[in-house]
């Protein structure tokens, strides 16, 4: 991997110092971020927290910005957030709407929720539009949209007052209940409780079907929405929070957080991938980046509750410092986000985690 230099040739950085990660056979490392509640991660690393009635979001250890009475639901990468009633953008200014409460924000900052008793989409400015939906359905709210905005999903009661899962595609102006097929999976009820919780690009939905409930994937064939059942392991009280680009669903089964991977055919325990003795016990996880990352709230090692981020070994890249008197621009690093241009001086660099290496080339600023 390279980092790039205002300079006219290349130029070798001396001196690295690259720490690399340590095969503890744990896949995740677990930090606190110093807050009560962690409920959002953008893919740059900002966090959405709660402290006490203020809502936060930070930029490493910086508040980029606060707003009271207002928890931050979602991060898009322009800076749009959705806080609970209010909407907020990149400079931190923010709309408020009467009756308005926002759950997701997609990449381009389109917010949904609900205003009332039904799901609809919000821009922060102007009047919200009411998501559509058949006649007879009602108390319908949106919970999740995939980041280019295609799809919106959630639950609304159905003209029998059953509460379903469903999901509107705003590209094809469609409605669909997902939990139509909950036979296709098994040990499930059509007439039990549903819902959507979150998408992402490719249409895969995470939800919850049944009383105590189940956690499901929902896909889309050529048949139409399968619903996949992802952990008959755990039949406890299941409720999938999130799922990203990949296709990685967390959540929580009553106390306890897990993690879904393509893949699997099982829910694993998120307490199983990290360090014994880090962290009591992370239960309640809120949301997942693109790199893995995870955010959330549970009892550290010392019993107290408070916000986390765990962070997969696989994606996380450790610091290097070096001094070399230039200024240089480097990629992300997944640990610790930086970005930008860097001014002169003492810096952290991106090396990749089984790198060995006591030096990296750095090239002449131009298009990769």
């Amino acid at each position: 991997m390279t980092s790039k230099v205002a300079r006219n040739s290349p130029f070798l950085v001396p001196a690295l110092l690259a720490s690399t990660l340590l095969s503890t056979g744990y896949d995740y490392e677990i930090r606190s971020v110093g807050y009560p509640i962690a409920t959002a991660i953008a893919n740059d690393g900002r966090i959405g927290v709660i402290d006490g009635y203020t809502g936060h979001v930070l930029a490493g250890s910086v508040s980029q910005w606060s707003l009271a009475y207002a928890g931050i639901a979602e991060i898009g990468p322009g800076g749009f957030a959705a806080a609970g009633s209010y909407y907020v953008t990149a400079s931190g200014t923010s709309s408020t709407l009467a009756n308005g409460e926002w759950h997701a924000v997609s990449d381009g900052g389109l917010a949904v929720g609900k205003v009332g008793t039904q799901a609809a989409e919000w821009t922060g400015s102007g009047s919200s539009v009411p998501l559509p939906t058949p006649a007879g359905w009602s108390n319908t709210v949106a919970w999740g949209i995939s980041p280019a905005g295609r799809y919106v999903v959630g639950h609304g009661q159905d003209p029998a007052s059953v509460s379903r899962a469903v999901l509107w595609d705003r590209q094809q102006g469609t409605f669909v209940q997902l939990d139509d097929d909950v036979q296709l999976i098994g040990g499930g009820n059509a007439s039990l409780w549903a819902m959507a919780s979150d998408v992402n690009d490719a249409g895969e939905v995470a939800g919850r079907i049944g009383y105590p409930g189940f956690a499901v994937r929902w896909t889309k064939t050529p048949q139409g929405w399968i619903a996949q059942h992802l952990g008959p392991n755990l039949a406890e009280s299941c409720i999938p929070s999130a799922i990203n680009r990949g296709g990685t669903i967390v959540g929580r089964c009553k106390e306890k957080a897990f993690i879904w991977r393509p893949g699997e055919q099982k829910l694993t325990l998120l307490q199983s991938l990290v360090e014994p003795n880090e962290w009591q016990n992370p239960m309640s996880p809120r949301s997942i980046n693109d790199l893995g990352q995870i955010v959330g709230k549970g009892r550290n090692a010392q019993g107290q509750w408070e916000g986390f981020v765990i962070t997969p070994k696989s994606a996380c890249i450790r610091p290097c410092t070096f001094s070399d008197g230039v200024t240089l621009r480097v990629p992300l690093d997944q640990c610790n986000p930086l970005g930008g241009t860097l001014p002169v001086g003492t810096h952290e660099c991106i090396v990749n985690s089984q790198a060995k290496a006591s030096s990296i080339k750095v090239k002449p600023l131009g298009p990769d």
